[in-house]
């Protein structure tokens, strides 16, 4: 799957490439090993949690909910959740409003 590839392509691009976001890079934002280097890996779990074409990949959601510090990419720390749901989670900033929407999905 192609989109699945191209997702996997870009959570290692905002991770490391050169032109990686400076937040992601001062929040020391990952890629847990079992995906880094391993397509098939990140394919097999996105097929088993939820992937389809409608959705995005997540990890703030639980990386906040469980407090996991630095966020990463990983089996644990990610869902599959709609654009406007990820688009509304990050940009809100009422942290009650955050928990309540969080809750919804974890």
């Amino acid at each position: 799957n192609y989109r699945i590839y191209r997702i996997w392509k870009n959570i290692k691009n905002r991770c490391y490439g050169s032109h990686n976001t400076r937040w992601y890079k001062d929040e020391g934002v990952y890629v847990c090993d079992e995906w880094k280097n391993n397509f098939n890996a990140f394919y097999e779990w996105a097929m088993s949690n939820g992937y389809d074409d409608t959705k995005e990949i997540d990890k703030d959601m639980k990386c906040d909910h469980f407090e996991i510090s630095p966020k990463r990419y990983s089996p644990d720390a990610c869902i599959w959740i709609d654009k406007k749901v990820n688009t509304r989670y990050s940009t809100l900033k009422d942290l009650v409003m955050k928990r309540e929407l969080r809750s919804a999905y974890i």
